[in-house]
C-alpha cells in the first residue's frame, strides 16, 4: 500500500503480483479446464462479482491462512496498466496486496477504490479479468460474465 489508497503505485509491485498470478493461471485462455496451471486443490474459478464482494473476504483470507499465506494479492489482468481504462498518467497500477488479517471493509475499500478522475472503481468497475492469489498457495480467477463468454464489457 502506498499513500492513502490501496492500489500499487510502482511498476515493480504490479509486476510481482502479476507474476504470482501467472504462476497459477494461463489467463489468456477461456475455459476453466485450460486456465489452471496447478491442481484444483490450490486454484478455483469464481464469478467476478462474487470474488470482489466484501462477503468473499472471510473465505479468501481463511483459505489463504489454511495454505500458509499471510498476504493476498488482487490484480487486474485485463485491461492492464497503460490501457484506456488504466492510463499511465494516473501513476497507479490495477493491483493491491492485503494482509489476511485485513477486514472485509478493507477489502471492499480496495476493490472499490476510485480512479483519480473519480468516475469509477478501478478494480471492480474497470476490470474484466481479475486474479486473486496468495503468495504461495491460493489462486482464484474471476471474469465478468461477458468476458467469460469471449466478449468485452461495454
Amino acid at each position: 500500500m502506498a499513500g492513502s489508497g490501496y492500489l500499487h503505485r510502482r511498476q515493480d509491485d504490479y509486476d510481482g503480483v502479476r507474476a504470482r498470478a501467472d504462476a497459477f493461471f494461463e489467463v489468456d485462455r477461456r475455459f476453466p479446464e485450460d486456465v489452471f496451471k496447478q491442481g484444483c486443490s490450490r486454484t478455483m474459478f469464481m464469478e467476478f462479482e462474487t470474488g470482489l464482494s466484501r462477503y468473499a473476504w472471510p473465505a479468501l483470507s481463511a483459505l489463504a491462512r489454511m495454505h500458509g499465506d499471510d498476504i493476498i494479492d488482487v490484480v487486474t489482468i485485463d485491461p492492464g496498466p497503460g490501457s484506456l481504462n488504466f492510463p499511465a498518467h494516473w501513476d497507479l497500477y490495477p493491483s493491491f496486496s492485503l494482509s489476511v488479517d485485513a477486514t472485509s471493509d478493507d477489502y471492499a475499500a480496495a476493490t472499490n477504490e476510485l480512479c483519480p478522475e473519480g468516475r469509477a472503481s478501478m478494480i471492480h468497475q474497470l476490470s474484466d479479468v481479475v486474479v486473486i492469489t496468495g503468495v504461495a498457495a491460493l489462486g482464484v480467477l474471476g471474469r465478468t460474465r461477458a468476458r467469460a463468454h469471449g466478449h468485452r464489457r461495454t
